[in-house]
């Protein structure tokens, strides 16, 4: 009988990245929350010749990554909402209204200041304006689904406003107060077109309840929520300093 040839496997193990980045010291205090922009005719990266950005499309603010697009809808699932004040002031040098800060609304400091919710329809105070916002908290269903776990915030600001406000009633109202987590469903994102006659533009709409959050969703929404405090949010509010220095404001600036 012939001897039984043993072969010796030559094959190299796959090694394991599962402990890859593991031994750091970075922390939620070092990472950056991004911003969800909705593209419209008069954005930077739409008049950028070198990007090819569309209007319509839903783009991150840092990297200009496209996210999705007004027609097929963009899933996230909101874990926090916050009403803000965007201040600005008139420089007598540049004869223009610029930018000055993003911040949370406070009674104390708010409260009796006349709001603008259009540019249009600005109201002056020594200088100054104030436009009431919304400003939601998420993560992205695509991004979860391919194990990112990366917060964005989403403005709703001037004519989308209404679709914030809608949203926080949805989440602190509806949910909240009956005893459900913020983040039990996710949210599509759109946007629809509106006119005044003379000009066009975008504003963002929700479908409320897009699905049921599934569990793991929840609970990653939740880790986040926990890690509020420790958010970097300064490249987000830095980006209304650059679109207003290059006068790439879109032409979203009417009240319905």
């Amino acid at each position: 009988m012939g001897e039984v040839t043993k072969k010796e496997s030559t094959e190299v193990a796959a090694p394991d990245f599962g402990s890859w980045g593991a031994q750091s010291n970075l922390d939620s205090t070092d990472y950056r929350v991004s911003k969800v922009l909705l593209m419209q005719g008069s954005s930077a990266m739409v008049k950028d010749r070198n990007n090819d950005a569309q209007i319509g499309e839903f783009r991150n603010n840092g990297s200009g990554e496209l996210l999705g697009d007004m027609d097929n809808g963009l899933e996230f699932i909101p874990f926090h909402l916050v009403k803000m004040v965007d201040t600005e002031f008139f420089n007598p040098q540049t004869k223009k209204w610029e930018w000055e800060s993003s911040e949370d609304y406070h009674p104390s400091m708010h409260k009796g200041l006349p709001m603008s919710y259009a540019k249009t329809k600005r109201k002056e105070v020594n200088g100054k304006s104030y436009f009431l916002f919304y400003r939601a908290y998420c993560l992205l269903t695509d991004d979860l689904a391919e194990g990112v776990k990366k917060p964005f915030v989403i403005d709703y600001k001037n004519s989308s406003r209404r679709a914030g406000a809608d949203l926080g009633q949805f989440m602190y109202q509806d949910l909240a107060g009956s005893g459900k987590p913020l983040a039990s469903y996710v949210i599509e994102l759109s946007a629809e077109e509106l006119s005044n006659g003379s000009d066009t533009w975008l504003a963002l709409t929700n479908k409320l309840k897009a699905r049921e959050s599934s569990k793991e969703e929840l609970e990653t929404a939740f880790e986040f929520y926990k890690l509020l405090g420790d958010m970097d949010t300064s490249g987000v509010d830095a980006e209304e300093k650059s679109q207003e220095q290059q006068g790439n404001y879109a032409k979203d600036n009417q009240e319905f």
